[in-house]
């Protein structure tokens, strides 16, 4: 499992029109697409740099667990932003 520095990827979503991160609300988003598709549980994403990260699922839906950890991804391509 890797571990992301959570402090930088907030500062780049305060300091960035083009980053967003789940706990630095934004009410004016409403969903979330890469390469089209709908994603959900995404806490952080990067419409510059075309990446995002999300909690990490099973086939059913559930959130992965490891070691007591939620698992996550990180996912690249064309990211896109739904506002309201």
């Amino acid at each position: 499992m890797i571990y992301i520095d959570n402090s930088q990827l907030k500062e780049r979503a305060v300091n960035s029109d083009k980053a967003f991160h789940a706990n630095i609300k934004d009410t004016t988003i409403e969903a979330v697409f890469l390469n089209g598709e709908r994603i959900y549980d995404a806490l952080y994403v990067d419409i510059e740099k075309g990446f995002l990260i999300k909690i990490k699922s099973d086939v059913t839906g559930k959130a992965v667990v490891v070691n007591n950890e939620i698992g996550h991804e990180i996912l690249f391509g064309d990211v896109t932003i739904k506002y309201r």
